[in-house]
């Protein structure tokens, strides 16, 4: 990244990212005891920490460019649990048209960081606009995004 004229960073995310909330008691210690484990709780909570990381690596580092998308419903080994259901599925956009946020958040010049891009048909397919997708509020937080920074240097050890 250092080395790169216009260097940009892609996050994923999900409108699961909604569901989110690093706001509760514990959201922050990177640890879920196995009987409060919930996969859909958790994979929220991951989704919203991707756009708040994506908010306060771009305020943190001004000379890059940091965006995130959300590929909305897509048809999906990935979503073999949470779409299991024939008729469901069949709504699903193909996988092709899924990864088109994340091509437009990588490669559509003139981005500013904090760019989140995503379907907007029905709010979860369809190809997506040219308007940025809304972040839940907390992905805006600054103190949020400084807690979960700090957080996570103390989890992993590194230091950026």
């Amino acid at each position: 990244l250092k080395k790169s004229d216009a260097p940009r960073v892609v996050n994923v995310s999900s409108l699961m990212a909604w569901t989110g909330n690093l706001k509760a008691a514990g959201a922050l210690d990177f640890t879920v005891p196995a009987a409060r484990y919930h996969p859909r709780t958790c994979y929220g909570n991951s989704k919203l920490a991707n756009l708040v990381f994506t908010n306060e690596l771009g305020r943190r580092y001004p000379e890059l460019t940091v965006t995130a998308a959300h590929p909305g419903g897509s048809n999906t080994n990935l979503q073999q649990h949470a779409f299991n259901h024939p008729v469901v599925r069949a709504m699903l956009q193909a996988p092709e048209v899924g990864a088109m946020p994340s091509l437009k958040s990588a490669t559509m010049p003139g981005l500013k960081s904090g760019a989140y891009f995503g379907p907007w048909v029905f709010g979860s397919c369809g190809t997506p606009s040219n308007l940025s997708a809304i972040m839940p509020p907390q992905a805006h937080d600054a103190d949020l995004g400084r807690r979960f920074w700090a957080a996570s240097v103390e989890a992993t050890g590194v230091q950026y």
